[in-house]
């Protein structure tokens, strides 16, 4: 019996859902016949969620209904063409390509996916494309040796067991994963098939033969040819590729590619709901209700996608700024256009269902103002040292582009600089936008604002004070005026000596990392320009020398103090932990030195580096030159090292005993 739905929106008619192959969907998609909206967002899935939808599909698993947007040459149709864009398919993903597809001149009539997007990608390319891992691209394969065995009750029940319910096993692999795996072969545990095989032009099975059950039967035998045409040619392919296969090797390779071709060609799994005569605002609302489910539209991603259905332009402009800004060695992306956006605009930074058209409609009015702040944002930011390492949070740029939309002059002079630069060491060392970002943003927005009433439509003026340059001390005696009593206020600023020391103890982990980076950000600028060598932190002492500590302790009457904190050590806790565990005992090194380093003495393993390479490394690191780094000197080195770190900062944050 078919589902029968009513559509509200725009006709009392009664509207089925429609069903249909695979392989059509394909096709359709490769005569440009089903296109996506420039509302949709790019493509976000995970290889891991394509190879799931694929199992769940030979599974004959419900992999959830879809719906098509109907586009015709009505009045209504031809205005809804003239202010948007249609946009192909992708089937090769790349992590960093900013759009989608390429441009799909207007037809007249056309099919728009508003729910489904991820699922019809990832299709096409488990069945046809590429996958980008690691920046090399991976085609789909089918293992035809898993058999994954159904676990025994007690198995299933086990807590401590996680339960694989799979039943084939899809995965991305590079041609040179796959070469590896043929040479191996005679272990017989992988026989790795490529899936786009299954999309061969002489084992295709046209859309009439299999309209219905009566076609099916009366062209039976044409299908069954075209199967095993299927199977002849993945037999050839597999013993060309392997070896030869045993009978029993065969029938279970056989089973899987049966399955494999019949969801392609017979079943029909894909189940769409038509829409038709329907105007925009109703296709946004049902994209923002359809897409609220899977991978959730962030409050960010469903403003883009109202942009780009009202603006024609609007995406386009997008990717053009992002691909300006992140050519400085960034990865901006559209979540940080669209917040930064919001800042300027001077509404609610926590956009919403009932205010996102409005703030939409007013974006493309002010882009020149958005897309000029930003850039000048970036290459401040830029130009003051902070590259995409240190730079953590991105939300940290955006009250300087706000600053910037509200100035004419986009320069700035020393005195801005000094005060951009304690702004943002300030916020990324504290993580001020770590938490709860966008409250954060509409908080400094308000300190650098004069108050104005409480209406969208009337921009903030700065503060006369940041008319003559950027003021932070100003913003953050603001900030800490506009804390109303009961609310919980972030750190804003480093500037006591008592918070230079509390730094001192960070111990190992992201924020002393993002301190060090801070602190020598010459040094991270330098490694974020060689794609080829990552930076990692390291500590100058290592933690796991405790045989070598305890024989320094003995013998060293002077360090008798952290005698008693050994046992403590091997705990984690104690004064010798603390001092190995924290700032003055960490340093930022190349991976594979570092990999090399191991337990070693430090002096010991700096005695390999030349001369230059040493002094250059210990003055950017801050590392004593003067004392030998042995573990007899662990005590004074690490004293000295925080005299030099505490000095340095007290420079960076300006604070003058």
């Amino acid at each position: 019996m078919p589902r029968i739905y009513k559509n509200k929106i725009s006709t009392n008619k009664l509207v089925e859902y429609k069903d249909s192959r695979i392989i059509d969907i394909i096709d359709d998609i490769a005569n440009d016949k089903l296109v996506l909206p420039s509302l949709q967002r790019k493509f976000v899935w995970k290889d891991s969620q394509i190879t799931d939808l694929f199992d769940s599909i030979m599974q004959s698993y419900p992999i959830g209904t879809f719906m098509f947007w109907k586009i015709g040459n009505s009045n209504d149709d031809k205005r809804i063409k003239n202010r948007m864009k249609f946009y192909r398919f992708i089937s090769e993903y790349k992590k960093n390509n900013l759009g989608g597809g390429k441009e799909v001149q207007n037809r007249e009539k056309m099919e728009c996916v508003v729910d489904g997007q991820q699922r019809l990608t990832s299709m096409l390319i488990g069945l046809e494309g590429n996958y980008e891992k690691h920046t090399v691209d991976c085609k789909m394969y089918i293992n035809l040796s898993f058999l994954n065995v159904p676990k025994s009750y007690e198995e299933e029940s086990s807590m401590e067991m996680k339960e694989d319910r799979r039943k084939f096993e899809f995965s991305f692999k590079t041609a040179n994963q796959i070469e590896k795996i043929v040479e191996n072969y005679s272990l017989r545990s992988e026989l790795w098939f490529p899936v786009d095989q299954v999309l061969n032009r002489d084992v295709r099975v046209r859309k009439n033969l299999v309209k219905n059950e009566n076609e099916i039967k009366k062209n039976e035998h044409n299908i069954l040819k075209k199967r095993q045409k299927f199977l002849d040619n993945s037999k050839i392919y597999l013993e060309k590729t392997y070896t030869k296969l045993s009978q029993k090797e065969w029938n279970q390779c056989q089973k899987i590619l049966i399955q494999l071709w019949n969801k392609i060609y017979i079943d029909k799994i894909v189940s769409y709901f038509p829409l038709s005569k329907m105007l925009l605002p109703d296709i946004i609302e049902i994209f923002i209700r359809v897409n609220n489910s899977g991978t959730n539209l962030t409050r960010t991603e469903m403003l883009m996608s109202v942009v780009s259905s009202i603006w024609r332009d609007g995406r386009d402009k997008i990717d053009d700024l992002l691909q300006d800004i992140n050519k400085k060695g960034y990865e901006f992306d559209t979540d940080f256009i669209m917040r930064a956006s919001l800042v300027i605009l001077d509404v609610q930074v926590l956009v919403n269902t009932k205010n996102v058209l409005d703030i939409a409609t007013r974006l493309p009015k002010k882009w020149e103002t958005i897309s000029s702040s930003v850039k000048a944002a970036v290459d401040a930011t830029a130009s003051m040292g902070f590259s995409k390492s240190i730079l953590r949070s991105k939300n940290a740029i955006i009250p300087l582009a706000y600053y910037y939309s509200k100035i004419k002059d986009k320069s700035y002079d020393a005195k801005d600089e000094q005060q951009m630069k304690l702004y943002m060491h300030c916020v990324l060392i504290l993580g001020f936008y770590g938490n709860h970002g966008d409250t954060a943003l509409a908080d400094i927005r308000s300190a650098m604002t004069i108050n104005q009433p409480n209406k969208d439509s009337i921009e903030n003026e700065l503060r006369s004070v940041h008319k003559k340059g950027f003021n932070f001390i100003d913003i953050a005696s603001q900030y800490e005026k506009q804390v109303t009593e009961g609310k919980i206020a972030k750190t804003l600023i480093i500037n006591t000596t008592a918070q230079i020391n509390e730094l001192l103890e960070t111990s190992y982990g992201s924020k002393s990392f993002i301190i060090l980076a801070c602190m020598n950000k010459d040094l991270i600028i330098k490694y974020d320009k060689e794609k080829d060598i990552k930076i990692h932190q390291d500590h100058l002492y290592p933690k796991s020398a405790e045989k070598k500590y305890l024989e320094v302790l003995k013998n060293n009457p002077s360090l008798e103090v952290h005698m008693e904190d050994f046992d403590k050590y091997e705990q984690g806790d104690g004064e010798l932990y603390r001092m190995i565990n924290s700032l003055p005992n960490i340093h930022l090194f190349e991976a594979f030195k570092n990999r090399e380093k191991q337990n070693k003495e430090p002096q010991e393993f700096f005695n390999i580096l030349d001369q230059d390479t040493l002094d250059d490394h210990k003055s950017k690191n801050q590392i004593p030159r003067d004392i030998e780094l042995s573990f007899e000197n662990f005590n004074t080195v690490i004293e000295k090292r925080e005299e030099l770190m505490r000095a340095k900062l007290k420079r960076m944050f300006n604070i003058r005993d």
